[in-house]
């Protein structure tokens, strides 16, 4: 199947979007070193966010402040 992006996509106004992951081989050793450092991860997270406050914690990333920042869809 083929798709044709100015007919299937832009002229119907759909978005497509994708995600592509590059070491997908190495996710078995990736998640087994997270399990492993996990006590060492919660370190590197310093703030937490809900959504609605997305562009503050920019920001504060921006700034280079922080560590790492969790950005909370349910909160």
């Amino acid at each position: 199947m083929s798709l044709n992006a100015s007919t299937d996509l832009l002229r119907k106004g759909l978005t497509l979007r994708g995600i592509w992951h590059f070491n997908l081989g190495e996710a078995d050793k990736m998640m087994k070193l997270v399990r492993e450092a996990a006590a060492s991860l919660d370190k590197a997270i310093t703030h937490q966010f809900p959504m609605s406050r997305v562009q503050e914690a920019f920001e504060l990333q921006l700034s280079g402040q922080c560590g790492k920042i969790l950005l909370d869809p349910w909160a």
